[in-house]
């Protein structure tokens, strides 16, 4: 199966969070892509902690996934700079260009 690692910057509780990924497994089920089938999810949720972005990243980089799905444009930024051979797929950008 495949393995999409997630880098986000708010707890999978949270209603956001939430909320996107009930969408995400929903879309991926039409498409024939069931978590625990032919798909895993690995999760890293970066905190206030010092060196919380750091580790979140440098942890989802060394799973080897299929794809990195980054939260934000701060946790896009530090996975660019990880891994350039990985998929970026980033949810939430204040600058997607840059």
């Amino acid at each position: 199966g495949k393995l999409i690692a997630f880098v986000l910057g708010i707890p999978l509780d949270h209603p956001v969070a939430a909320s996107r990924m009930a969408a995400l497994r929903r879309n991926l089920l039409e498409r024939g892509w069931a978590e625990g089938r032919n798909l895993r999810f690995e999760f890293r949720v970066v905190t206030a902690e010092p060196g919380s972005l750091e580790r979140a990243v440098t942890e989802a980089v060394a799973l080897a996934p299929d794809l990195i799905v980054a939260g934000s444009s701060t946790e896009t930024a530090a996975v660019l700079a990880a891994t350039k051979t990985i998929p970026v797929l980033f949810t939430t950008a204040s600058d997607p260009v840059g």
